[in-house]
C-alpha cells in the first residue's frame, strides 16, 4: 500500500508526499531493525544467565567433593615420600620396615583430570563466552578453563609416565600375594628401586600442584560468579 501510495505521489509530482512516504519507510524499517536488535539483546542475556547459572551450580556442587579428593591425595602423597625417605636409609628396624609395606602401596595410586565440567564445555566450545558481558568475568572463566586444560595435560603426561615407572618399582620387590617377601638388604641396595619410587612421588608431587592450581582458579571464578548470578 505504501509503494501504491509512493508511486501516484512521484506520477502527481508531490514532492512533499514522496518524501513524506519514504520518512515513513525508513523510519520503519529503523524501528524494526531496532526491535529485533532489542529482543535479540535480551535473548542473549537470558541465555548468558542460564550459562552462568549451570556453570556456578555445578562448580558449587563439587567444591566440597574436590576439597575432600585433595585433602586424600595429599596424604597418599605424604606416604609415597616416607617410601622414598625410608629407601635412603642403611638399615631399618622392625618398625621402619612395617612401614615401608604399609606407604609403598601409595605409589601405586593415580588421580588427575580427564575432562572438563559440562557447563565449562558448553559455554566454551559451543561459543557461548561471547553472551558474556563482564570482561573480569570472561577473564576468570578463561583462567579456569587454561588450568583445566593444564591439568589434563599433566594427567596425560603423568599417565604415560607411570607406565614406565611402576613396573620398575613392581619388578623390583618380590611378592607373594599383597605381601613382600625381599629382604630389607634386597630392597635398601637396589638403586632402580630407589630412584624410581623418588620419581614416582616427584610425579604425584608434580600432580597434586597442578590440581592445586586448578582449585585457586576454581575458587577465585566462583567468587566473581556468586556477584553476577545473585543480580
Amino acid at each position: 500500500m505504501i509503494f501504491t501510495k509512493f508511486t501516484r505521489n512521484v506520477k502527481a509530482q508531490n514532492w512533499l508526499g514522496v518524501v513524506l512516504d519514504f520518512l515513513v519507510v525508513v523510519i520503519g524499517i529503523f524501528v524494526g531493525l531496532q526491535a529485533a536488535d532489542w529482543n535479540q539483546s535480551r535473548l542473549d542475556k537470558e541465555e548468558e544467565k542460564y550459562h552462568l547459572q549451570f556453570l556456578y551450580e555445578e562448580l558449587v556442587q563439587n567444591e566440597k567433593d574436590y576439597l575432600e579428593e585433595l585433602k586424600g591425595i595429599q596424604g597418599t602423597l605424604d606416604k609415597s615420600f616416607l617410601t622414598s625417605q625410608l629407601l635412603t636409609q642403611d638399615s631399618w628396624d622392625q618398625e621402619q620396615r612395617k612401614q615401608f609395606g604399609q606407604s609403598l602401596f601409595a605409589l601405586f595410586s593415580f588421580w588427575g583430570k580427564t575432562f572438563r565440567p559440562v557447563s565449562l564445555r558448553r559455554m566454551v566450545d559451543d561459543g557461548k563466552l561471547d553472551l558474556v558481558a563482564s570482561k573480569p568475568l570472561q577473564k576468570a572463566i578463561l583462567k579456569f578453563e587454561n588450568a583445566y586444560l593444564e591439568a589434563i595435560k599433566q594427567t596425560n603426561y603423568s599417565q604415560g609416565m607411570s607406565k614406565v615407572i611402576t613396573p620398575k618399582i613392581s619388578a623390583s620387590i618380590k611378592f607373594v600375594g599383597m605381601n613382600i617377601v625381599s629382604t630389607n638388604d634386597a630392597l635398601l641396595d637396589s638403586s632402580v628401586l630407589r630412584s624410581s619410587v623418588r620419581d614416582k612421588a616427584i610425579l604425584q608431587r608434580i600432580q597434586l600442584d597442578t590440581l592445586n592450581s586448578l582449585q585457586k582458579e576454581r575458587i577465585k571464578l566462583i567468587t566473581v560468579l556468586k556477584d553476577v548470578v545473585s543480580l
